[in-house]
């Protein structure tokens, strides 16, 4: 449906299911408030429907940016319902963290076979987070 303002003919494209038959609107750029009545716009019958001429809203000036039309009388619709947590997703998010404690504290655990498996990860370690041994030093003492 589209909708014009009396006072700065601000045009609006708003669903016709929004308005119902009878309603008061806002007007987004000025504020002014009118009732739009919803009267459906019937061609005469002896006229066929390919002759019947549409013309659009006049295209009034731009409303200010984020400016909408807002429909009074009408309670905001309230918020969906939140979804209760499946038992699955709530088991495997407590496996990952388990997991990644259990990895962290292998890697804790063993880091001097980590650093000699794999020599950078001597940096990572002695980044301040874990004391790493040096990987060239003799194991015998």
């Amino acid at each position: 449906m589209n909708l014009e303002c009396p006072s700065c003919h601000a045009a609006y494209l708003v669903p016709g299911r929004r308005l119902g038959s009878r309603r008061v609107v806002r007007c987004g750029a000025c504020g002014h408030e009118w009732t739009v009545v919803d009267e459906p716009e019937l061609a005469p019958a002896d006229t066929p429907a390919a002759a019947v001429e549409t013309t659009p809203a006049p295209a009034g000036p731009e409303p200010p940016e984020g400016a909408a039309i807002v429909a009074l009388g009408e309670a905001p619709a309230p918020p969906p319902p939140a979804t209760p947590r499946s038992p699955l997703l709530v088991g495997a998010w407590v496996a990952s963290l388990l997991l990644i404690v259990g990895v962290g504290s292998a890697v804790y655990a063993w880091r001097s076979e980590v650093v000699r498996a794999w020599p950078p990860a001597g940096r990572i370690l002695s980044a301040g987070l874990v004391a790493a041994p040096d990987p060239h030093a003799d194991p015998r003492g």
